[in-house]
């Protein structure tokens, strides 16, 4: 009985470490995921990007956009660069009177003055401006306003350099036809590099998106296995009580048989 007792004691003691070590696990396990759910439902979800507008390089367009840097441009170019036409997604009904009026007054002007001999037609400078701009395919009233505005400035600028074109020779001289199509070629760049920063901006929205609903999945998954991992160990704990209560059961009747014994003796 000794020997029989002794393995039973080393069967026991193998089977309470067990006991122990797999309640442990349960109970780390079942705090890791808990927390890796907690700290998910923290993480506030993304905020839509505020998109980059036309009126945001209206600065820096302007300064590019200066009878200096078109000398330059129409200098290197031995062909002009031919346009890319954006797909629209609306044309801009009403075209600004004013304005237009405005641009083909100081085209006008300077065409008068660096061409005497010449005799422009405003009828046909206005439809000429409109013309070059309806080959854009203006997308908004943003990039009309910006497109006229800056066509506006740049003109004006040309006007007050008449006199001093008209004293040089008459193939040296600025084209107002070409300054329009540079002028119109610029502002389609920066459209389109506006355009290219959305579709990016929108793009790296959406995988957030993606990845603030794959978080939530996860925490849904943490949250099994934490529920998963505390009933392990509600399990292995009720287990290791029983075998405890069923050691002491015992040893109590080991000891109570062993007195009756003595005193029936």
């Amino acid at each position: 009985m000794a020997f029989e007792d002794k393995i039973e004691n080393l069967y026991l003691k193998v089977w309470k470490a067990v006991i122990l070590c797999v309640a442990t696990a349960a109970l780390i396990a079942a705090i890791a995921a808990a927390a890796a759910a907690i700290n998910g439902l923290f993480v506030d979800a993304p905020y839509p990007p505020v998109e980059v507008s036309p009126e945001d390089r209206g600065e820096a367009l302007l300064q590019e956009l200066s009878l200096e840097n078109f000398k330059e441009a129409d200098a290197q170019a031995a062909e002009p660069a031919k346009a890319r036409n954006p797909q629209p997604s609306r044309e801009p009904g009403i075209v600004p009177g004013d304005s237009l009026r405005r641009i083909s007054s100081n085209l006008d002007n300077y065409v008068k003055t660096a061409f005497p001999r010449s005799s422009p037609i405003r009828e046909a400078t206005e439809w000429n401006v409109k013309h070059v701009m309806k080959e854009l395919k203006l997308k908004d009233d943003g990039q009309l306003k910006l497109y006229l505005t800056t066509l506006e400035a740049l003109s004006a600028d040309l006007a007050k350099t008449g006199g001093e074109q008209a004293v040089l020779p008459e193939d040296k001289r600025i084209n107002p036809h070409k300054m329009l199509r540079w002028h119109a070629e610029t502002v389609q760049r920066t459209f389109q590099t506006v355009d290219q920063e959305n579709a990016k901006l929108q793009k790296n929205y959406q995988q957030q998106l993606v990845d603030y609903a794959n978080r939530h999945t996860r925490i849904m998954s943490y949250i099994g296995v934490a529920a998963g991992a505390v009933a392990i160990f509600v399990f292995t704990i009720f287990l290791f009580v029983i075998i405890r209560i069923e050691r002491d059961l015992r040893a109590m009747a080991v000891a109570s048989m062993a007195t009756t014994k003595q005193l029936e003796g």
